[in-house]
């Protein structure tokens, strides 16, 4: 999917970093259907995944899934709710605190890295798709000749009064005699005329 495709698109994904909010983090936690825990700040910024299952105090393994957190602005906890996995009592929750104090300490500088780290992934997005479309056009600059060379040289073999003859031949014919055949007449004027007027 292209997303660089307009300037107001561009504008949109390449804002400039902003003072207003600098010292709140948002922070995505998102639980897998494996049992992962996914934490991410600004929904680009990775911090990691991890799996939590139950201690062994509680004499039982289960698998479980998140379902549910919660978190205060003012406290660097948060609490995961878990529930175990389908197949389980699904009405028993377990509460398990993460302590998220890298986030809670610098907050300013936390913010303007992940500007910062998520301008520079938009940017190798960007260069990425410049590359993609420069090569594309590449390709269809060197098959667009072939394809016309090919089809001129298709006829005249159709043709069958030209023996092996190809259009280098051809052309070659009519600069020393001033003779062009109408294959070769009706192919400069009608399809290679027609395909240089769409162009420019």
């Amino acid at each position: 999917m292209f997303v660089f495709t307009t300037r107001a698109s561009v504008e949109f994904l390449f804002r400039p970093f902003s003072q207003d909010g600098s010292d709140r983090v948002d922070v995505m936690i998102v639980g897998t259907s494996d049992g992962q825990i996914h934490i991410s700040i600004y929904d680009t910024f990775v911090i990691g995944s991890f799996h939590y299952s139950l201690p062994p105090s509680f004499g039982r393994q289960a698998d479980l899934q998140l379902c549910g957190s919660a978190s205060h602005p003012e406290l660097s906890t948060h609490i995961l709710v878990f529930k175990p996995s389908t197949g389980e009592n699904t009405k028993t929750l377990y509460l398990v605190p993460i302590d998220l104090t890298f986030i809670h300490s610098s907050p300013e500088n936390l913010s303007l890295l992940a500007s910062k780290t998520t301008t520079l992934q938009k940017l190798l997005r960007y260069v990425k798709q410049v590359q993609f479309h420069m090569l594309h056009e590449w390709h269809s600059t060197r098959e667009l000749p072939r394809r016309f060379l090919n089809s001129i040289n298709e006829t005249l073999r159709e043709a069958g009064t030209y023996g092996d003859m190809q259009i280098g031949q051809a052309m070659y014919h009519s600069v020393v005699t001033g003779h062009t055949f109408p294959e070769v007449k009706e192919w400069l004027v009608d399809q290679l005329a027609e395909r240089v007027r769409v162009l420019y």
